[in-house]
C-alpha cells in the first residue's frame, strides 16, 4: 500500500478475509502502524517493492501523484510487475471537479497532476490496457454488479462503463478480471479507499 499511512485499510480487508499489503514511505505515518498490522504494512517505495512478480491479484493505487515525473514511469512498470489481474487508478487527475479537490484538499502533496488522459499514456507505455476496451471484461464486471445487487439489472451498460473508466488491467490473455464473481486472494492496496471488488 503506497501510502496505506498507518494501515488502517490493510488491517480493514485482512478481517474481511483478504491477504492485503500495504506499502508506506512516510516514516511518521508508518510509525503509528498497530503491531498486529507491521507484518503486513511494509515502510518503503512503490517505486522498489518487496514483492515477486504477479503476487497480487489487484492493486488498487492511489499515491502515484505524490510522485516526481521522473518517478512516476518507474512506478507504473513496479504495479505492473507485482500484478497479476488489475489495478485501479485513483490519484488525483486535473479533470477531476475543482470544488471536489478544494473540499477534500486533495492536491496537498501532490508533485504530478495530469488530465486522466495523460495518466492513461503512462499506464499503457508500461503493457497496461484500459479494461474498457475489452467488452468481455466490462461484460463480467457488469454481471458481477448484478449479481452482487450492485446495479440494476434494467439499467445500460454505458453508466457502469463510464464507472469504470479508471480500471485499469496488465494486457495478456492468461490474466481474469478482478470483477469476477469471487474476490481475488491477495490484494495490494496503494493508498487510499478501495472500491467494492464483487
Amino acid at each position: 500500500m503506497a501510502g496505506s499511512a498507518s494501515g488502517e485499510l490493510v488491517g480493514a480487508l485482512r478481517a474481511r478475509g483478504i491477504d492485503a499489503w500495504g506499502v508506506e514511505n512516510n516514516r511518521a505515518a508508518h510509525a503509528r502502524t498497530p503491531k498486529a498490522l507491521q507484518r503486513y504494512n511494509i515502510l518503503g517505495s512503490i517505486i522498489d517493492l518487496p514483492f515477486k512478480n504477479g503476487q497480487f491479484d489487484f492493486v488498487y493505487e492511489t499515491s502515484l501523484c505524490h510522485l516526481s515525473d521522473a518517478q512516476v514511469p518507474t512506478a507504473i512498470a513496479e504495479l505492473h510487475r507485482v500484478v497479476k489481474t488489475g489495478l485501479v487508478f485513483g490519484s488525483v487527475t486535473s479533470d477531476l471537479p475543482a470544488a471536489l479537490i478544494d473540499q477534500y484538499n486533495l492536491l496537498r502533496g501532490v508533485k504530478k497532476l495530469g488530465t486522466w488522459w495523460e495518466w492513461s499514456e503512462l499506464f499503457f507505455n508500461s503493457g497496461f490496457d484500459l479494461s474498457m476496451n475489452r467488452r468481455d471484461v466490462t461484460d463480467a464486471l457488469w454481471e458481477a454488479t448484478i449479481a452482487a445487487n450492485k446495479g440494476r439489472a434494467t439499467g445500460t451498460r454505458t453508466r457502469t462503463r463510464c464507472a469504470i473508466r479508471s480500471s485499469i488491467k496488465p494486457t495478456s490473455d492468461r490474466l481474469r478480471f478482478v470483477g469476477g464473481h469471487t474476490p481475488p486472494a491477495r490484494i495490494m492496496s496503494c493508498c487510499g479507499q478501495l472500491l467494492p471488488v464483487f
